[in-house]
């Protein structure tokens, strides 16, 4: 196999047009080079070097063009053989490189992405620990709203390019084994790893063997997003020596017990937090005024609605974008309507949040939610266990 000596070429015009007189490289700048002998320097090549050795002021240059030749001669590459055509090889390449940029296409994360950055940092660095060989499952908990699947996301797209392939993957409220509502999942996730003539799986037991095989070798990015019941990620992320060494996988849920089960270690689950007062009004009047500031004349109403949202994201979206562009007499009613009729986008998101909790945690919620606002946390906990 041969390498087109381009580089070659380049090097020998640079010490000919300074040394009029030598024409060591010249010969040999159009033909095809053997990469062995670019890497060792021998042959026709290490003729050259020798010729151009002989003169003292050369000395320095040359050992950095040997240094850069036996690094160049390293890399791996397209091939141009005898009688071959760099056309062909050509396009391989921009095929090759079409594909890279094709999956390293950047999600959307947030239209006002507030507080993400910070958090993207903390993952990377005292989570996942990207750059290491250890294959590494992460966790990322909390309320339905919180902006779990917004930071999955950010997070994704900051480290996405860094491995040799990566898949994002939401995952459908019902997705189970029993109505087959993994295998379109296992289907996505294993073309995303092959890229020429992926294999299709008809039910999840087979998926799980062949993403188990297809997997082993290579170093992948695997995001599933919204998980909620442990059939999902034994189907899709079985085991970390499923996967290739680097490997991370990231799993959202709104159960922390589910990553307990599936063996995720409690120092790699990290939860995610309301927003500080300062970047959730900063959302709020983004969403609200489409600035970051807030017009005094609306202040005091604005800062109910920040406390009322408790830092949730979502709520603070949605209640933004209602208020954008109402008065203050809409902003009154709005407010009294929302503490007794909560907003249904609001409502539907928390919902699911509580239709998660077991049957005795739905009862207990219920019992502090009705009967128990305001009291001490231990005189609460005395009640509830007294019954």
């Amino acid at each position: 196999m041969h390498l087109q000596s381009g580089a070659w070429m380049n090097l020998s015009r640079s010490f000919n047009a300074k040394n009029p007189s030598t024409k060591s490289f010249t010969q040999f700048s159009t033909s095809l080079v053997d990469p062995l002998k670019i890497r060792y320097q021998n042959g026709h090549v290490g003729e050259a070097i020798a010729r151009l050795s002989k003169h003292k002021d050369n000395l320095e240059k040359v050992e950095n063009w040997k240094a850069a030749l036996r690094k160049a001669a390293t890399l791996s590459g397209w091939h141009i053989s005898d009688g071959g055509h760099e056309a062909n090889v050509i396009n391989e390449i921009v095929k090759e490189i079409s594909t890279k940029i094709m999956k390293c296409n950047p999600l959307n994360v947030a239209k006002y992405p507030v507080g993400i950055e910070s958090c993207v940092e903390d993952i990377r660095k005292q989570y996942l620990h990207v750059g290491k060989d250890n294959r590494h499952m992460v966790g990322i908990w909390g309320i339905g709203g919180i902006g779990k699947s917004t930071l999955a996301k950010a997070v994704y797209n900051s480290i996405g390019h860094e491995f040799e392939h990566s898949c994002f993957l939401t995952i459908g409220k019902e997705a189970s084994f029993s109505d087959g509502g993994l295998v379109p999942l296992q289907n996505e996730f294993l073309s995303k790893i092959i890229e020429r003539n992926p294999p299709q799986v008809s039910n999840a037991d087979k998926g799980i063997r062949v993403l188990e095989q297809k997997l082993r070798q290579k170093r992948v990015l695997l995001v599933l997003d919204n998980v909620n019941h442990l059939d999902q990620l034994k189907a899709l992320a079985g085991e970390c020596d499923w996967f290739g060494p680097s490997s991370k996988i990231i799993i959202t849920t709104r159960d922390k017990n589910l990553l307990h089960a599936h063996g995720v270690n409690t120092n790699s689950i990290y939860e995610v937090n309301e927003l500080n007062h300062q970047d959730a009004s900063k959302l709020f009047n983004l969403n609200a005024f489409k600035k970051d500031t807030c017009p005094d004349d609306f202040f005091e109403l604005a800062t109910e609605v920040i406390l009322y949202a408790k830092g949730i994201p979502l709520v603070l979206e949605v209640l933004g974008s209602d208020l954008c562009s109402k008065d203050k007499d809409e902003w009154r009613d709005a407010l009294e309507y929302y503490r007794s009729y909560p907003n249904q986008d609001v409502q539907k998101t928390l919902q699911r949040s509580y239709n998660g909790l077991h049957d005795k945690i739905q009862e207990v919620f219920l019992h502090i939610a009705c009967f128990f606002k305001g009291y001490e946390k231990s005189y609460v906990i005395d009640v509830l266990e007294s019954c």
